[in-house]
């Protein structure tokens, strides 16, 4: 069994004009084998005692004192302890339409999270605060219960989760600890008050971090090779369509007419959704024109949604798949036939329909009428003669 004791910096929120609103969120997982519990527990207490007068050890009570908090750190990389360590870039989120609304937010990162440490170590207990403003631990809480009701896990699984009170156990406040100091690497509005000092490299110059997530990843750098979290897709069909999408929103993101402002809109929704969750997932209508309305496209039905947006993408070149659940950028051709089976359930029904249309017309006046006759229809003409 190991145990992961998890911490953050930082919390939710998108005003980054507020002093208070950091421009990340980063989660540091201290990973301790079941055999080093005790051990860690032990030399955390003394920590505390010696630095903290046996208070509760946090990062905010160090401060910008980097004299202090890297002689601290220093004796941190001394415990027996690995650490996964996952960065939320919070302005990529906005400017990259990805889930800017709390509950979204939560259920988007949950899932990576929680994929991440479940399907790295066989048998993991994670620990965690519930004292506190930690709103993202508490959500964390949430996921993790309920996809324990919910998942069939493996026979040979063994996977917990605890809540307790940090002030109680010095291993969550050294997580604190090594997250606050995080912060001054990976947050903007912090990283000018470093004093120069990396921490991130700090860590892993000592052999303490053996994960390292940064979220999410940006379409303009995204890299289909090295994805790290999906392997159920072909990298040939994926590159394909991604390439073309990546195209269109470099062609015209700076377009002012309305239908190009909501496709690229839509197709960066799609793109971000592609490139950060696992590529198999299908996004619904609803989802995609609530995306616009919320950026102020308020006029939006379903239908003016079809033609004027994925219809429009589609006519440039773009990919899409889509059925039933919604639509989706394809990775695989299991997708593009999917594409290929909803377009063809409508399609050849509406060319029955004509073609029945113009036999009945045609029969009915003793072959005096042919509807197809006009020159702009000669493709429904040649299409319903293959049809029947």
């Amino acid at each position: 069994m190991k145990y992961a004791y998890i911490d953050e910096y930082g919390a939710f929120g998108f005003n980054f004009d507020n002093p208070g609103c950091t421009n990340s969120m980063i989660l540091s997982a201290i990973i301790v084998d079941d055999e080093n519990v005790k051990a860690m527990e032990i030399a955390a207490k003394d920590l505390s005692n010696r630095y903290f007068r046996d208070r509760e050890m946090k990062s905010s009570s160090i401060g910008k004192n980097h004299q202090r908090r890297m002689k601290i750190m220093q004796e941190i990389i001394q415990l027996p302890f690995v650490a996964y360590i996952f960065v939320i870039d919070k302005t990529k989120i906005f400017d990259d339409c990805g889930p800017r609304y709390k509950r979204t937010f939560y259920k988007f990162f949950n899932e990576k999270i929680y994929n991440e440490l479940y399907t790295n170590f066989k048998e993991l207990t994670i620990i965690a605060d519930n004292i506190g403003g930690k709103d993202y631990i508490k959500e964390f809480s949430l996921y993790v219960r309920k996809q324990k009701t919910d998942t069939q896990l493996s026979l040979f699984d063994d996977h917990n989760f605890m809540m307790i009170d940090s002030k109680k156990n010095p291993v969550i406040q050294i997580a604190d600890i090594i997250s606050g100091s995080l912060s001054y690497t990976f947050d903007t509005k912090k990283r000018k008050l470093s004093e120069g000092n990396d921490y991130f490299k700090f860590l892993k110059d000592n052999g303490k971090i053996i994960g390292y997530n940064n979220y999410p990843y940006t379409y303009d750098n995204y890299i289909l090779e090295n994805r790290p979290e999906d392997e159920m897709y072909e990298p040939i069909i994926a590159n394909i369509c991604f390439r073309r999408a990546q195209s269109f929103i470099q062609s015209n993101e700076n377009k002012m007419d309305e239908d190009t402002k909501m496709q690229v809109i839509t197709l960066k929704y799609l793109l971000f959704r592609f490139i950060n969750n696992k590529m198999r997932k299908y996004i619904s209508t609803n989802e995609l024109i609530s995306n616009l309305k919320d950026r102020g496209f308020v006029n939006l039905d379903n239908q003016r949604f079809r033609t004027k947006v994925i219809g429009r993408l589609r006519d440039s070149n773009v990919i899409i798949a889509s059925n039933s659940k919604g639509y989706k950028i394809p990775s695989t051709k299991a997708e593009l036939y999917d594409y290929v089976n909803l377009e063809q359930s409508i399609i050849i029904p509406m060319i029955n329909r004509l073609s029945k249309c113009k036999k009945i017309i045609y029969e009915g006046t003793e072959g005096s009428f042919d509807l197809f006759e006009k020159d702009e229809y000669q493709i429904l003409k040649k299409l319903c003669a293959e049809e029947h």
